[in-house]
């Protein structure tokens, strides 16, 4: 059976343009726990207004001149790609 896994890339996004939590938070005007909650590795359950949200908030912050998209938030890895990189980690 082919199993899919989706990345979610906050973190990863927010370290590579130097984007604080806080600031984050001010910019979508939520809370800091809200953007903690955003941060977990799992993907979470996002309405397309927050997404968009989301979006918007991470590039008027980005000081680098990059349009941040969904697709920057979210990676595909197919499921032989998930099962390899498994095994290796358990080598």
């Amino acid at each position: 059976m082919i199993q899919t896994l989706i990345r979610w890339r906050l973190n990863e996004v927010m370290a590579r343009y130097y984007i604080r939590p806080k600031e984050l938070a001010e910019k979508m005007s939520v809370s800091s726990s809200a953007i903690s909650n955003l941060r977990k590795r799992q993907m979470p359950r996002l309405s397309e207004q927050t997404l968009n949200k989301l979006c918007q908030a991470l590039n008027e912050l980005n000081q680098e001149d990059y349009l941040i998209t969904p697709g920057d938030l979210i990676e595909y890895i197919p499921d032989s790609e998930s099962s390899e990189s498994s095994s290796s980690d358990r080598a």
